[in-house]
């Protein structure tokens, strides 16, 4: 398993709400499912980077602005 999940972008303003929109619209796009099935998107590795991840996702909601989710996926 590989994780190469950014916890920070350092956007500038003049392009930062066409970021946000370009971001969002690909992270809706974003599949979940088994990597023999060619899913880019899977279950995490274990119990506890699935507690690291859902409190990064706390932190995310108190520090920045939600833009989808925000909870654990379904399965």
């Amino acid at each position: 398993q590989k994780c190469s999940a950014c916890s920070r972008a350092i956007v500038d303003a003049s392009v930062y709400d066409k970021f946000v929109e370009k971001l969002k619209t690909a992270v809706d796009q974003i599949q979940i499912g088994p990597a023999e099935e060619n899913y880019r998107m899977g279950p995490v590795v274990s119990a506890g980077a699935e507690r690291s991840i859902l409190s990064y996702m706390e932190v995310g909601k108190t520090e920045g602005r939600l833009l989808n989710g925000g909870m654990k996926a379904e399965g």
